[in-house]
């Protein structure tokens, strides 16, 4: 497993030397072939319909608890990020003559909501966990007297 760190500067690495590489080619302006953004855009939704149906299994798993309470911002940007998918494909087909432009936009704020509601359910799941944990310390000391009370009730024998 790589330390979150250690990703964040594989991360940065490849995002600064990215624009190298653009820049290195001899031609003005550089384009992707139209087959790579399809492909691209069908592992997008074909990830994000197995990520649905896992998160699903994992609602019905963990039902009651705060994670399956707030699994619904999961689901949500989840499928905000699939029509963002989608919107990359309507941008390479452009059947109606649209703006490559409104459509990139449009996609990129699909992907940024898609965010804010992960960003939401971990937000959510955290403050749940956070009172949970503030519950058991505080509940913790309470036990101890308990045990030691039963311990001095019972007979050494038993």
């Amino acid at each position: 497993m790589m330390r979150p760190a250690r990703l964040v500067m594989m991360t940065v690495a490849v995002l600064c030397a990215a624009p190298a590489f653009a820049v290195a080619t001899s031609e003005s302006a550089v384009t992707a072939p139209a087959w790579l953004g399809f492909g691209m855009g069908g592992f997008a939704l074909v990830v994000s319909a197995l990520l649905l149906v896992e998160v699903a299994a994992l609602r019905r798993l963990a039902e009651g608890s705060a994670f399956s309470d707030n699994m619904a911002y999961v689901m949500a940007g989840i499928v905000a990020l699939a029509a963002s998918a989608l919107a990359g494909w309507v941008a390479l087909l452009d059947p109606v003559g649209l703006g490559g432009d409104l459509v990139s936009i449009v996609s990129d704020a699909l992907v940024g909501v898609g965010m804010v509601l992960l960003g939401v359910y971990f937000f959510r799941v955290r403050r749940a966990m956070k009172r949970y944990l503030s519950v058991l310390s505080s509940v913790e000391p309470l036990a101890s007297v308990q045990s030691d009370a039963t311990a001095r009730e019972e007979p050494p024998g038993v």
